[in-house]
C-alpha cells in the first residue's frame, strides 16, 4: 500500500463496494496487525460511495464497545480512501454457518451467546452520542451475518457502517404516495449471496406528468425491513428487524427470505411470510420463540422498544439454559470445533507477515538510497561532487607542500647559503659568495611556487639555528674569559711567620 506506514500482508475480505486486508504496523520492535479497508478502485470516484465510506469512518468512529470493531484510522493516499479498523482474528458469522457439515445446528449456548454478544453491539450503536453528548439516532441499515465477526476469543463484534446514513434522496415516501414505474438492479457485488447489491426505483408522483424521483435501496435485501423496503423513515427497530432474521437462520441453519430473485426476496418481506422456528428446532425455549415473533413483526411497533432491551431478554434466556446442561462459551467451542482451521491460519498469517517484513526492510534501503524527489535527488549528487572535488585540491595541495618539504632537505648546499666552518671552530667569512644552481621547474608555475616558499622557509629555519649556535657559542667564551680574568686578580696568599702560632701536630678535641 501507499501509506509507508503500513505494509500489506495478505487479503481477508471482499465485498460488494470495497476490500480488507491484513497490514502490519512495525516500529523498531513493535508489530501489530490492523485490517484495512479499501474502496474498489472502480468505485473510488463515485461521489455517493465515497461520501457512504468516509460516513462510516466518522460513525464507528465514535463507538467505543467491545463489541464494535473500531475505526481507528481514516485518510486518503493514492490509491484513494482507506479505514483502519481492528484485526479480528476469528470467522464471520455467515462463514460459519457454512462451515458447519450438512444438517448440522449450532449448539443453543452458542447461538445465544452470539446474538446477546451482538445485540450489545447494536445497542452501543444505537445508543450512541455526538462529541457535544447529543444523541446521533444512528441506524445500522445493514445488520446481516457478513457483518458479524465471531472470534476465536468467543468475542462477537458487529461492523460495516457504511450504510448507517440515510440513502434517500429528498422526501421519505409513504407507501401511498408513490407509484413504482420501473426498477434497475445494479449488483456491486455476488449477486447470489447477495452481499451487496443496488436497486434504483423511479417513483412519480400520480396526477403530475414527468416528476420522476431517484431512490436507491444499498444492502442486503433478504435482511431489510418492511419499511426499509417501502421507502420510509427508518429508526433503531428495523435494525430489530434485520438482527430477528439473523437469529432465525443462526438457530434453524438456513435462510428465512430467499427468493429466486432480489425483487422475489423483497416480495416475500413485504407479503409477511414467516416461518415457525419451533418446524426447524425442538429444542428453542418458549421465550426465545416468542421474542422471535417480536423481533420479527411486520409493524415497528409490535417489535421490542430497543436493543439493550434485546439483549437483556436474550442474556435471561442464556441462564435459564445454562441452569438445565452444562455451560458451554464460545471460544471452547471454536478452539474444538475449527482447530484446524484456526492452526492453518495461523501458520499461513505468520508466513505471509515474515515475507511482508522482510519485502519492507528491502523496500526500506532502496528507498534509503534512491531519493523519491528527482530534483533532491540532483542537488544531493551535486554536491557530492563539489565536497569531492573540495577534497581532491585540498589533499594535492596537501602532496606537493610535504614534497616542497622533502626536497628541500635533499636539495645540493650550492642551492642554499651555508656558512662553511673553519679548523679553529669559527664561521666563514661572511663575505663567501654562495653558489647558486638555475633548475629548471617542470611544474606549473602555482606549484613552484609554492615549492620555493617552502624551501625559503627551511632555509630561513637552518639560518635561524646556526645564528643561535654562535650566540651560545659566544656567551660561553664571555663566561670563559670572564673566569680568567677573576682568577688572574685575586691577592696571593700570606706566607707564615715566625711569630705566628705553629699549627696543632694533632687534632685537639
Amino acid at each position: 500500500m501507499s501509506d509507508d506506514r503500513y505494509v500489506h500482508v495478505a487479503p481477508i475480505a471482499r465485498g460488494g463496494m470495497g476490500h480488507v486486508n491484513l497490514v502490519l504496523r512495525q516500529e523498531g520492535r513493535f508489530q501489530r496487525l490492523y485490517a484495512l479497508k479499501r474502496l474498489h478502485p472502480h468505485l473510488c470516484d463515485d461521489r455517493r460511495v465515497r461520501e457512504m465510506f468516509l460516513e462510516e469512518a466518522r460513525v464507528a468512529g465514535l463507538i467505543r464497545h467491545p463489541n464494535v470493531v473500531s475505526v481507528l484510522d481514516v485518510g486518503t493516499d493514492v490509491e484513494g480512501p482507506f479505514l483502519l479498523m481492528d484485526f479480528v482474528d476469528g470467522l464471520a458469522l455467515s462463514t460459519l454457518q457454512q462451515l458447519l457439515d450438512e444438517g448440522e445446528l449450532l449448539p443453543l449456548q452458542i447461538c445465544l451467546s452470539i446474538a446477546r454478544q451482538a445485540a450489545d453491539g447494536l445497542s452501543a450503536a444505537h445508543e450512541l452520542t455526538s462529541m457535544n453528548g447529543e444523541p446521533i439516532q444512528l441506524v445500522h441499515r445493514d445488520v446481516s451475518p457478513q457483518n458479524i465477526l465471531v472470534g476465536f476469543d468467543g468475542v462477537v463484534r458487529v461492523t460495516d457502517f457504511g450504510v448507517s446514513k440515510a440513502l434517500v434522496a429528498g422526501e421519505a415516501f409513504s407507501a401511498s404516495s408513490p407509484v413504482e414505474l420501473e426498477a434497475r438492479l445494479t449488483p456491486i457485488g455476488d449477486s447470489q449471496s447477495q452481499s451487496s447489491l443496488s436497486l434504483d426505483f423511479v417513483f412519480q408522483d400520480a396526477g403530475v406528468s414527468g416528476n420522476k424521483t431517484m431512490l436507491t435501496l444499498c444492502g442486503k435485501f433478504g435482511y431489510m425491513s418492511p419499511e426499509q423496503l417501502r421507502f420510509e423513515p427508518v429508526d433503531p427497530r428495523s435494525d430489530l428487524f434485520a438482527f430477528g432474521v439473523v437469529l432465525w437462520e443462526l438457530l434453524c441453519g438456513r435462510r428465512l427470505f430467499r427468493g429466486a430473485t432480489p425483487r422475489d426476496t423483497a416480495t416475500l418481506i413485504l407479503d409477511g411470510v414467516l416461518l415457525d422456528v419451533d418446524e426447524f428446532r425442538a429444542d428453542c425455549p418458549a421465550a426465545l420463540t416468542e421474542l422471535l415473533f417480536e423481533l420479527l413483526c411486520f409493524e415497528r411497533e409490535g417489535r421490542p422498544a430497543s436493543a439493550r432491551e434485546v439483549a437483556s431478554r436474550l442474556r435471561a434466556i442464556h441462564r435459564t439454559v445454562v441452569l438445565e446442561e452444562e455451560e458451554l462459551d464460545v471460544d471452547a467451542f471454536l478452539e474444538d470445533r475449527f482447530r484446524g482451521l484456526k492452526g492453518e491460519r495461523e501458520r499461513t498469517r505468520a508466513v505471509s507477515v515474515q515475507s511482508a517484513v522482510e519485502e519492507s526492510a528491502a523496500t526500506t534501503v532502496v528507498r534509503d538510497v534512491t531519493s523519491r524527489s528527482p530534483r533532491g535527488g540532483t542537488i544531493r549528487r551535486w554536491g557530492i561532487i563539489v565536497m569531492l572535488m573540495a577534497a581532491g585540491l585540498v589533499a594535492g595541495w596537501w602532496i606537493q607542500y610535504r614534497s616542497g618539504d622533502a626536497s628541500s632537505e635533499l636539495r645540493p648546499s650550492s642551492m642554499v647559503s651555508t656558512p662553511a666552518p673553519e679548523k679553529n671552530g669559527s664561521t666563514a667569512d661572511n663575505s663567501t659568495k654562495t653558489q647558486t644552481a638555475a633548475i629548471r621547474n617542470p611544474i606549473s608555475e602555482v606549484d613552484a611556487d609554492v615549492s620555493n616558499t617552502a624551501t625559503k622557509k627551511h632555509s630561513e629555519r637552518r639560518t635561524s639555528s646556526n645564528m643561535n649556535r654562535a650566540r651560545r657559542k659566544m656567551r660561553r667564551d664571555r663566561a670563559r674569559r670572564s673566569r680568567t680574568t677573576r682568577k688572574r686578580s685575586a691577592p696571593a696568599r700570606a706566607e707564615p711567620t715566625a711569630t705566628s702560632k705553629p699549627a696543632p701536630e694533632f687534632w685537639e678535641p
